[in-house]
């Protein structure tokens, strides 16, 4: 049997899977991702990357079923955004990546804002002028370090493992659409942008699409890890994690939402044009932002909250939080919660996302049970918030597909049901791994192994996956 590997590099953990060439999911693997924790956030040392993700890949290859070298066809490479590896010009990293939700970068977002005024940043970017860019940290190295940095290339994460693994140095497209440095309209490195960065367009890689090969990996950079099977494998990038795995989960049509329920909620929207101004500046209001998808020539509309760390936090809070969801005492409050959903009264969470939320309205018969329906109410009172942004810029939706850890609880997914199920279809993909399935599928792309995206099965109703 041959097998197309996904690897999707997440801010929690690294994931890889295997896939056949029918799209179906088999062997997986992971790992943590191995930040190193500072004062302002996080760091992530390139080399340390690298080694769990060649630990991650042995362990995938020790489950599969043996077969002779040669048997895996193509490995691609999804994973978070903003954070980049810099390089000096002997192609080595010259410091540790800082993490994209790190607090550096608040002061230079305002410079940003303040030089690219009247809303040209946005409009050429699709995103905020915030501390999470890219073009915010690097200009926040650029502040505060005793002496430049001897940066010749900057390269996301994805991008550069897969270069590490015999690839080309490339910036896939939907990943540099989060950077603040792509004019996301042209598909091309915004030169004004750079400028401003006092960067060189030399420093910008070769822009590139999701599924489009970019070498073939070289076993012999790692013989100690055994890797031999995947001895020259088509590399490609599978882009920025939320839009690789909506195509994982088989959502590609522009009248499909996918909703990706795990410890961020992030709904995604593929559309074959890039809004207006106005639509930008709607779109960016409700905090949706505007960008490429993985899908070649598509742009994807991307809302998120911290869902799962919101319910976390209250499960917590009432003591539920070392249950695990199907468990026997979570599973007891759950249906409790669900026979009565709307039975809180005056009871609400506020501010559920920042550090301190509140809870009023705190009647005298309260339990957790109510507490518990208020906290999924709140996380999908919001989701539908962002739903409708996402549909007034652009044009109805006729189905949603839910996947990730939360997509389990039940819940949440009455609520869901409740709230939006009345009008769009809504189901829930027969997938583990939607951003590994993604990066798989766009490795078989980069193999010529399809013609077109092989979509998964739908559970039947009621299935918990």
């Amino acid at each position: 049997m041959s097998w197309l590997i996904g690897v999707d590099i997440g801010t929690s953990r690294i994931k890889a899977g295997a896939v056949d060439t029918d799209g179906s999911e088999h062997s997986s693997a992971d790992a943590p991702t191995p930040w190193i924790n500072v004062p302002t956030g996080a760091e992530l040392d390139p080399k340390q990357l690298l080694d769990s993700v060649l630990n991650v890949l042995s362990h995938l290859l020790d489950r599969l079923p043996s077969a002779p070298d040669g048997d895996v066809l193509a490995l691609g490479i999804a994973g978070i955004a903003e954070t980049v590896v810099y390089l000096d010009g002997d192609n080595n990293p010259v410091m540790r990546s800082i993490a994209w939700y790190d607090s550096r970068g608040e002061d230079e977002a305002m410079e940003i804002a303040d030089r690219f005024s009247g809303g040209s940043f946005s409009e050429r970017t699709g995103i905020p002028a915030s501390r999470l860019c890219t073009l915010a940290k690097w200009r926040w190295l650029h502040n505060h370090m005793n002496q430049p940095l001897p940066v010749v290339r900057i390269m996301g994460i994805a991008e550069w493992v897969a270069y590490q693994l015999g690839g080309e140095q490339v910036a896939e497209l939907s990943l540099a659409s989060r950077s603040g440095l792509l004019d996301v309209r042209d598909g091309k490195w915004w030169k004004e942008a750079i400028e401003w960065a006092e960067l060189s367009i030399e420093a910008m890689p070769e822009l590139v699409t999701a599924g489009m090969a970019i070498g073939n990996f070289d076993g012999s950079r790692y013989a100690e890890h055994g890797l031999s099977r995947l001895n020259g494998a088509v590399l490609t990038i599978g882009g920025h994690d939320h839009s690789c795995g909506a195509v994982g989960a088989g959502i590609i049509d522009d009248n499909e939402i996918f909703d990706s329920c795990g410890t961020a909620e992030a709904l995604v929207r593929a559309t074959g044009n890039m809004p207006d101004r106005d639509a930008i500046e709607f779109a960016l209001s409700g905090h949706v932002t505007v960008g490429r998808h993985a899908l070649p020539g598509r742009f994807v509309l991307l809302g998120a909250q911290r869902a799962g760390l919101v319910l976390g936090r209250i499960l917590k809070l009432i003591g539920y939080g070392d249950e695990e969801l199907g468990g026997s005492r979570m599973d007891l409050l759950e249906s409790d919660a669900i026979s009565a959903l709307n039975d809180i009264g005056e009871l609400k969470i506020l501010n559920a996302e920042r550090d301190l939320a509140s809870i009023t309205g705190i009647g005298w018969d309260m339990n957790p049970v109510h507490i518990w329906r208020a906290a999924v109410l709140t996380v999908t009172d919001r989701m539908y918030e962002l739903l409708s942004t996402i549909s007034t810029v652009g044009g109805p939706i006729d189905r949603i597909a839910i996947s990730g850890g939360w997509s389990r609880s039940r819940t949440l997914r009455a609520a869901k049901k409740k709230k939006v199920g009345e009008t769009m279809a809504m189901d829930y993909p027969d997938i583990r791994e939607p951003g590994v399935r993604g990066a798989a599928l766009f490795g078989g792309c980069a193999a010529s192994v399809f013609d077109s995206l092989p979509r998964p099965a739908i559970m039947p109703e009621g299935t918990i996956g």
